[in-house]
């Protein structure tokens, strides 16, 4: 019986064995199977996780973009007016001294046109007295020649009395 009962308890110990090695290899599929199904979880979590942290970055990088752009925007916006400003001023200017430059070409265009009247005083004044100059120069001639054929006459007089 003795025996029987050590062989009975080596056959237990053997299908215990069969028993644990069969629950252990199944708790150990079981196990891997779990494992594998969370590890495919995990790592579509992942997956999800680091595309929506990409789109983040993505987004945050357009706004930053965006914003660089608006302040890139801006600067040049208020460069622009300051260039604005700069060429009323510059205009405005221009067109002081415009004015000023008509001013003075109107006011010697007036001083030249009363200039060229009063030279045209002195010369109608000049032309009274060259005709004045030349009718007593013409008379002159006029006195000469008769005083010249009264001379001429008395002569020939003179000498035809002789």
């Amino acid at each position: 019986m003795k025996s029987r009962s050590m062989k009975e308890i080596a056959d237990l110990r053997d299908a215990i064995k069969r028993e644990n090695t069969a629950f252990r290899t199944n708790l150990m599929n079981e196990l891997s199977t779990i494992t594998h199904k969370k590890k495919k979880e995990i790592k579509a979590l992942l997956h999800r996780k680091r595309k929506r942290l990409n789109d983040t970055k993505k987004e945050i990088s357009t706004l930053l973009n965006d914003f660089d752009s608006k302040a890139i925007i801006a600067d040049l916006n208020k460069k622009i007016e300051k260039f604005g400003a700069m060429i009323i001023k510059q205009q405005s200017a221009l067109e002081k001294r415009i004015t000023r430059i008509r001013k003075i070409k109107e006011a010697s265009f007036s001083e030249i046109h009363a200039y060229l009247e009063e030279l045209k005083g002195v010369q109608n004044k000049n032309m009274r007295s060259v005709d004045r100059q030349a009718a007593y120069i013409q008379k002159n001639i006029e006195k000469f020649t008769r005083d010249k054929d009264s001379a001429g006459d008395k002569l020939f007089y003179n000498m035809a009395k002789r």
